[in-house]
């Protein structure tokens, strides 16, 4: 991920969507030669994580220049299955196990509180958490109104 001095993503979802285009360009090459399992595979090792690094960060990009990457996802369902354009994608996803980048951001941040809550997470996120929620804590003592 590249931060710009503007500090404004545009740029950067750019470059990933272009990143991107490219492997799904390749997978639609190499498709007639491999199966659907290990497409898949494909999939969950090249262009799978630069969504899920990618999109946490791009939440505060605008709604337009944010819509290219989850439409990728989506042409990737269809090129995978080998589907129309006018199928809905949420039935693809449930066909192939996969979860729309924003149920898959939701996921990530459930896991994520599931791990620190059971003591799976590494110290740090634990002792952030500890520290955020005394701090909570001792501002709703101070403070009666706040919740």
């Amino acid at each position: 991920m590249d931060l710009y001095n503007n500090l404004k993503w545009s740029l950067n979802i750019n470059n990933s969507h272009t990143q991107l285009t490219n492997k799904v360009l390749l997978l639609r090459r190499i498709q007639p030669c491999i199966t659907l399992e290990m497409r898949k595979l494909y999939y969950n090792y090249f262009i799978s994580p630069t969504f899920d690094y990618g999109f946490k960060l791009w939440q505060s990009a605008s709604k337009h220049t944010l819509l290219k990457i989850p439409n990728i996802q989506k042409r990737t369902a269809r090129m995978l299955l080998d589907k129309s354009w006018e199928q809905p994608s949420n039935q693809l996803f449930k066909e192939i196990n996969w979860l729309p980048l924003q149920s898959r951001d939701t996921y990530h941040v459930a896991l994520l509180d599931f791990k620190i809550h059971n003591d799976l997470a590494p110290n740090y996120l634990n002792t952030m958490l500890l520290f955020t929620y005394k701090t909570l804590v001792m501002n709703c003592a101070l403070n009666p109104t706040v919740t």
